[in-house]
């Protein structure tokens, strides 16, 4: 092979029979460029896109580090002295890389890298053309919802229920809250799975305190039962049971349920005697901010009359303080408004390690 100093120099959108890749080439319209770095990774990156400027879109390590990327007069793409280009770029290392000719390496508009065959064919697409307009794709369908939410107006100041008690529960992912009907307290709390010589008379403040005292990086797993009217609200601080157990808790009754995770993930849900009467899973996020009906339940639209009392999906979900929708539609479907005297005092509680 000859001195890569005969080489010519690459340039415009493609690596050529005797040129070398010494600075980059670049796709026509100047928005993807293909580099060869001096440690041996070859770099498709968007230089100038809506997404992100500098993206890496795709690479491959050929050669030893400081080693120039050629194409050889002979068609053979080499990394120095390194024949295996061809063999790294495509994934198949058994191909035999001197019987396959390549008349050019092309950097595309669409944000492909193509090996073109000495008829024009292609031997290998990069395939990150159809990756790139998938993500611009999202950023427009972001953008769109973006400007959507902005437009929206907001939520009248005292509009909504008191929030003052919900927030002076000072609750954090993941919790769980969980509205049962015609029990009291204790009744709630063994539906939960409490064992009956664990249930004791606490304050929210005795449980708040359990729940963060970790065993071992374990959450503790407690509830406090607070009657409100005919209905109880079953508060989990760090707790998932409400989420596992709300449909086998309502019974003979009624359970409303709502779980926020670790991550934000979201379940709310409606039970009347065991059947699902409208349940918005994690997946269903949209549907339950827009108002939408639920995709699970017997009576998908229940809800609906009480997202479009609050205005769910009409006003922009960040103005003012208000209680999260599930939790205000919750108290709107059992007709109960919660105060801040509500949660003061004892009620039935209970610990029961951790989970």
């Amino acid at each position: 092979m000859k001195d890569l100093a005969a080489n010519r120099p690459a340039s415009d959108d493609r690596l050529q029979r005797g040129e070398v890749l010494a600075d980059s080439i670049v796709s026509p319209n100047g928005r993807y460029t293909l580099t060869h770095s001096l440690t041996g990774e070859t770099l498709l990156h968007a230089s100038t896109d809506t997404v992100g400027q500098g993206r890496r879109m795709w690479s491959r390590t050929v050669g030893e580090p400081g080693s120039a990327l050629s194409l050889g007069l002979d068609g053979v793409l080499r990394a120095g002295t390194d024949s295996t280009v061809l063999q790294r770029w495509t994934g198949r290392f058994r191909l035999d890389p001197m019987s396959f000719v390549v008349s050019a390496v092309v950097v595309r508009n669409e944000g492909d890298v193509v090996l073109l065959s000495e008829d024009g064919t292609m031997l290998f697409d990069s395939r990150t053309g159809a990756e790139e307009a998938r993500l611009a794709k999202v950023q427009r369908d972001y953008e769109r919802r973006e400007a959507k939410e902005r437009a929206k107006p907001e939520r009248p100041a005292g509009s909504g229920m008191a929030a003052d008690w919900f927030g002076q529960l000072d609750l954090s992912s993941p919790f769980t809250i969980t509205w049962v009907k015609q029990v009291d307290g204790k009744e709630a709390l063994l539906r939960l799975g409490a064992d009956r010589t664990r249930i004791r008379e606490m304050t929210y403040d005795d449980i708040a305190a359990a729940a963060c005292t970790n065993t071992d990086d374990r959450p503790v797993w407690c509830a406090l039962a607070v009657l409100i009217d005919d209905w109880v609200l079953v508060i989990e601080p760090c707790g998932i049971e409400g989420m596992e157990r709300a449909r086998g808790m309502s019974e003979g009754t009624q359970t409303i349920v709502y779980h926020e995770g670790f991550a934000g993930e979201r379940l709310f849900a409606w039970f009347r005697d065991t059947e699902p009467v409208a349940v918005y899973q994690d997946d269903d996020s949209d549907l339950l901010d827009s108002g939408a009906p639920a995709p699970k339940g017997c009576d998908p639209k229940a809800m609906m009359p009480f997202m479009k009392q609050i205005g769910l999906g009409v006003y922009r979900a960040d103005a003012g303080f208000f209680l999260p929708p599930p939790v205000e539609i919750s108290c709107l479907i059992a007709d109960i408004a919660p105060r801040l005297e509500h949660f003061t005092g004892t009620h039935s509680g209970a610990v029961l390690g951790t989970w």
